[in-house]
Parts: C-alpha cells; structure tokens; sequence
C-alpha cells in the first residue's frame, strides 16, 4: 500500500451535486435493503452511545434518519484521517430532527442537530457509521 503523508489525511474532496446524490442513493440503498450488522453498521462509539442513552433512539430511529438523508443535509466529503484506511472517503452530514430526551420527566421533543459521518472501506463492501451524534459533542 502507498504510504500516505499526514497532512492528506482529513483532506476535502471535491464533489459535484451528482456525485452526491449518488452518494445518497448508495445509503438509501445499503440501508432500504440491507440488514444493519451485516451489510451496514454503527461504530460503537461513547458519542454514539451517548445519543441513544440520552435520547428515545434506536435502531429503527437511525434507520429512518439514515433513509430520510437529502442533498442539502450534505457537509463535505474527505479523506479518512484513519492511519489504518488512509484511501477511504468519509461522507459528512447534518441533519436536525425532533427526540425525546430520557430520564425527564415532564420531557417535551426538541430538536437535535445530528453529525453524521459514513464510510466504505475500500477493501469492504459493508457501509460504516463511523458518527451518529449530537453535532458539536
């Protein structure tokens, strides 16, 4: 493998509207028809965990996040910062919907910004959740 130098890694990528809906459509596919743990993961990770024990999330909530993703939920695409996988492309997005906050009583819904990171390793057909967070955690 050609060794990458340091200051590529986490570099933009450019990408053109068509080029993400592309994007979008391989994540409504993976996930419409895939089976999570098989086909498609969430990295076990304490932000991940966080919103899933702070907020009513499961997962057929991140399901249904994962399907409802739109073009102008789009970030920015860039290179893995991952030592282990420097080729990778992560796909950045954020996205605000409406949770119900656990362990509060007299809890009402309120909108929460979601940070949304997904990967295909280049050597794995499997789709990765690297974040599935509060933005800004």
């Amino acid at each position: 493998m050609q060794q990458v130098e340091e200051q590529q890694l986490g570099q933009r990528v450019a990408m053109s509207e068509t080029e993400t809906t592309v994007i979008l459509e391989k994540i409504h596919r993976m996930v419409r028809d895939g089976t999570m743990g098989q086909d498609y993961t969430i990295a076990n990770r304490e932000k991940n965990r966080r919103l899933k024990r702070d907020y009513n999330v499961d997962d057929t909530k991140i399901r249904e996040v994962l399907l409802d993703l739109q073009a102008d939920n789009f970030i920015k695409a860039e290179k893995s910062d991952n030592l282990e996988h420097p080729e990778d492309i992560v796909y950045i997005f954020k996205k605000t919907i409406l949770l119900m906050p656990k362990w509060q009583e007299k809890a009402d819904y309120s909108n929460v910004r979601l940070y949304i990171k997904i990967t295909w390793p280049v050597e794995n057909a499997m789709m990765f959740v690297i974040s599935f967070h509060e933005d800004n955690i």
